[in-house]
């Protein structure tokens, strides 16, 4: 029984490029490398937007109870304080820890002022 034996060919390097370029391996990797960063910037954005939100709505919340406070306490310079307190601490012992992260009363400018240009009969 005779072997068949081939002649050795070279092989072009354009065939190789050719093989490789029809070759499907590694392109979920591939895909996957392009598309996780964004999807993590995507879901950094949505978690900073929420976080965005919540603290928008507890400031507009601090801020209506201060006024309310206000509009029903008598005028002078301790209801001011207090409604100071309010809003940074949610209370006018002005103890805890303020509603949110890095308000202080420095921040807060509360002040009651009754004025009427009208009189009444």
């Amino acid at each position: 029984m005779r072997s068949i034996v081939r002649p050795f060919s070279i092989v072009s390097p354009f065939s190789l490029v050719r093989r490789f370029a029809r070759s499907e391996r590694g392109t979920q990797l591939v895909e996957l490398a392009i598309v996780l960063p964004v999807l993590l910037v995507l879901f950094g954005a949505t978690a900073e937007f929420g976080r965005f939100f919540y603290t928008y709505q507890t400031l507009t919340k601090a801020t209506r109870v201060g006024a309310r406070y206000l509009t029903t306490a008598p005028t002078g310079g301790t209801a001011d304080g207090k409604a100071q307190n309010l809003v940074v601490y949610g209370n006018t012992a002005g103890t805890g820890d303020p509603v949110v992260y890095g308000l202080s009363s420095a921040n807060v400018r509360a002040r009651s002022a009754a004025r009427s240009s009208s009189s009444w009969r």
